[in-house]
């Protein structure tokens, strides 16, 4: 790892949904969140292995919660973690899916004497993992602070992150994707396309009425939203469904040859929302 890439401490929580080579890679630090099953909590830090935490989930008579970090454990985190790094700068999702964002910006405020910088990337998952390898490449080519906080203001629009769950039980259980549970009584039978609306706000986009059908439109409205533009990065995005992420990875390197693909699981926070089964597709386009 070069110099400048040890000044800057690149931070964000599992809901990137970063594949551990990429982790490894561009030394991206994790935080963690907490998973609250009924009969006690977890936390995404590793000492569960995937294939144990998805037989938990598909155990759970009761669908779990989840928690970020509280304000108290950033600003902990904040004054002990990464003391030689010059900035950290912290990504998140969209404030209206979670907390994160808004407990980082509060305990960033009481640790003044350290330049912390959280980033509302405006997406999920792969969407946020996506904006964080471009902040990594631009880094270790030279980039400072300033401007990688300009360049993640404009990669935030051409960011695209779309999902399809694979049962709605999970999403009329959680209390965390937007509007999405009020809606859940009318998605029986269907496979939905979800996807953040303009408010930042986890939504669903359209209602496909078989995974087939739902995977297809997920990769036409990708195509849409590139248009004619140039593709910096692709993600495919399961929650433990490695074989339909290696179909769709597939079809993804036939339309896009010259992309670099991203394949990953989605993490434990997003999967207790969007239940096993989930795919997803997520793009970064040039302007």
């Amino acid at each position: 790892m070069d110099t400048t890439m040890a000044r800057i401490a690149l931070i964000t929580a599992s809901t990137a949904s970063l594949p551990p080579q990429i982790i490894s890679r561009y030394n991206i630090h994790i935080i963690p969140f907490t998973v609250q099953f009924v009969d006690g909590n977890y936390r995404d830090d590793g000492t569960m292995t995937q294939t144990e935490f998805y037989a938990r989930l598909q155990r759970a008579e009761v669908v779990p919660t989840t928690a970020p970090m509280s304000v108290a454990h950033f600003i902990q985190y904040f004054e002990r973690e990464h003391l030689d790094a010059e900035a950290l700068i912290v990504f998140h999702g969209t404030p209206q899916t979670s907390k994160g964002y808004e407990n980082a910006v509060q305990a960033a405020a009481r640790v003044p004497q350290r330049r912390i910088i959280n980033i509302n990337t405006r997406s999920f998952s792969m969407g946020i993992g996506l904006q964080i390898i471009a902040a990594a490449h631009a880094i270790h080519n030279g980039a400072s602070v300033d401007d990688v906080v300009t360049l993640m203001d404009a990669l935030a629009p051409r960011t695209l992150a779309l999902f399809s769950p694979e049962s709605v039980r999970y999403l009329r259980m959680s209390g965390r994707v937007g509007r999405v549970p009020a809606l859940a009584a009318s998605l029986l039978g269907i496979h939905p396309l979800l996807g953040l609306g303009s408010d930042g706000a986890m939504e669903v986009l359209a209602r496909p009425r078989s995974a087939e059908a739902a995977r297809t439109m997920i990769l036409e409205r990708i195509q849409q939203f590139v248009g004619t533009k140039r593709v910096q990065g692709l993600a495919v995005v399961h929650a433990n469904a490695p074989e339909a992420a290696e179909q769709m990875q597939a079809t993804v390197a036939e339309i896009y040859p010259a992309a670099p693909i991203y394949v990953s699981d989605a993490g434990p926070i997003l999967a207790v929302h969007v239940g096993p089964g989930t795919l997803g597709l997520a793009v970064l386009r040039d302007d």
